[in-house]
């Protein structure tokens, strides 16, 4: 498919630098499918398909090992004892002084004198 691409844009690829660019990418390519192919025969063997279950009986228990912990967690968390939640006890309000309490003349000028 990308060899016909390139042989139906061949008069935008002119000078030599882009020639060779095309070449190496359908050399790339084609080394790309042909090791692809291979990998694909490789798990047709018996030793390979046993490698392939014991990495997914692996991952398995690891999974498994996981969800146990999980739940130990879970039921070491559930196990602990909250925090008390501390009562507050509401108190009537109370007014112990209710006479004016004016403020003299001379503490609310004091400092005044500074800033004029």
């Amino acid at each position: 498919k990308l060899k016909d691409l390139t042989n139906s844009r061949k008069r935008w690829i002119k000078d030599a630098e882009r020639q060779n660019t095309v070449k190496q990418i359908l050399s790339y390519v084609s080394l790309a499918e042909n090791k692809g192919k291979g990998a694909d025969k490789q798990l047709d063997t018996p030793a390979a398909q046993k490698r392939a279950f014991d990495a997914e009986q692996q991952q398995e228990q690891e999974q498994e090992q996981e969800q146990e912990q999980e739940q130990e967690q879970e039921k070491e968390q559930e196990q602990q004892p909250e925090p008390e939640k501390e009562e507050f006890v509401k108190k009537k309000y109370k007014v112990t002084r209710q006479q004016l309490h004016s403020w003299p003349l001379e503490l609310l000028t004091h400092g005044m004198e500074e800033i004029n």
